[in-house]
């Protein structure tokens, strides 16, 4: 009994740590799969990177309880459209975020639901903006995505779990964010090849420009990147 009793409370502490990073359906799916390895392994994945515009400039105008009180309103939006369109949240980065769509669970319109979440949170960045109504600056964000293979698993120890992924992938997901201006989304071509199809699907998408091949810090070779217009920029 109390091997079974320790058992149930050891299995319940991993789901409050997997709460961090997965939905509950993805917790349940991993579950069935059996006990939680520690580990990596190869998967191609969609990853995302969130970062809000001029955060910076105005926290220093703000309290810094104000600039929590701001955060915590726009990751409260934020974080459900990830789980709502099967993502993972693999770690919030000060005024950004990043989350990958693909992982654990394989996932073949990881790009599509990559891109449905960067267009739903602009919306939602849209709705709390009306919200403020003046009370603070219009914020701002630029999203960038890339897709292909990397690393990932839990890392840690069993009693402390971490998801996450590591790979070039995510180091050019990122650089790609860098780019991107005010309001725009930003996408590589192996996210293109993957979304193209099904554009009539996505909602609240207001148009694509295929932008000059650009050369990214750290490669010889110039890459070709997308831009996304959102309905509610």
């Amino acid at each position: 009994f109390l091997r079974l009793y320790y058992n149930k409370l050891n299995e319940e502490k991993q789901m409050i740590q997997l709460s961090r990073f997965f939905s509950k359906n993805v917790i349940g799916e991993i579950f069935k799969q059996g006990k939680l390895k520690l580990g990596g392994e190869k998967k191609q994945v969609a990853v995302v990177f969130v970062d809000l515009n001029g955060f910076t400039s105005l926290s220093e105008k703000m309290k810094p309880e104000e600039v929590v009180t701001l955060l915590n309103h726009f990751f409260s939006r934020m974080i459900p459209l990830i789980f709502k369109n099967r993502g993972t949240l693999d770690k919030l980065l000060g005024d950004g975020i990043m989350a990958v769509f693909g992982t654990p669970l394989e996932d073949q319109s990881s790009c599509i639901n990559a891109v449905r979440t960067a267009l739903d949170m602009f919306s939602a960045l849209h709705a709390l903006n009306r919200e403020f109504k003046g009370d603070v600056k219009h914020l701002e964000m630029s999203i960038g995505i890339n897709y292909g293979e990397l690393v990932a698993g839990f890392m840690g120890s069993e009693e402390h779990l971490n998801y996450t992924v590591v790979g070039d992938t995510v180091n050019v997901a990122q650089r790609i964010e860098s780019l991107a201006g005010k309001n725009q989304i930003y996408i590589s071509s192996a996210v293109w090849e993957h979304i193209e199809p099904h554009l009539d699907s996505l909602d609240n998408l207001k148009g694509v420009e295929r932008l000059d091949d650009i050369k990214l810090k750290g490669k010889e070779k110039r890459v070709c990147l997308f831009q996304l217009e959102p309905e509610y920029s």
